[in-house]
């Protein structure tokens, strides 16, 4: 996989502790969907790059974590896309932010190919106010 997948000093040190990773923070963070090029790492600035939705991930209570640190997340509920979003674009990414102080948790690429992409779309024609939708997301924590 040719992965965009970076992670930020403040999620490092979430991530020491697998188990406890959602209640410290990735509960109730916003995932944000970008156009435009992804920064080198997520300690990085965001630059000229155009928000296609924004999302809230489930409170930590409604995710499960197992023992190998998978976290599956509950219900997400759905988006609307911004006026905006360019629809097809290619080069689409993604951050995930703190709900407490939106600190910059995690980025990674997004896309159509499960083998070359961090988030799987299915389709990446995004059309300005459309309802956005995410079936389901699991996340890999690792100590």
């Amino acid at each position: 996989m040719a992965s965009g997948f970076t992670q930020s000093s403040v999620s490092a040190k979430l991530c020491a502790d697998a188990m406890n990773v959602d209640s410290t923070g990735y509960g109730g963070a916003t995932l944000t969907l970008y156009e435009g090029t992804q920064p080198a790492n997520a300690d990085a600035a965001l630059g000229s790059q155009t928000t296609i939705a924004t999302f809230t991930l489930p409170a930590a209570t409604s995710n499960t974590v197992s023992s190998a640190g998978v976290i599956t997340y509950g219900a997400i509920a759905a988006a609307t896309a911004a006026a905006s979003s360019t629809p097809g674009s290619t080069t689409l990414w993604y951050r995930i932010t703190r709900a407490s102080d939106s600190a910059v948790l995690s980025d990674g690429n997004a896309g159509l190919e499960a083998a070359a992409k961090d988030m799987v779309l299915d389709s990446t024609t995004i059309i300005s106010g459309a309802s956005v939708t995410i079936t389901g997301a699991t996340r890999t924590v690792t100590k």
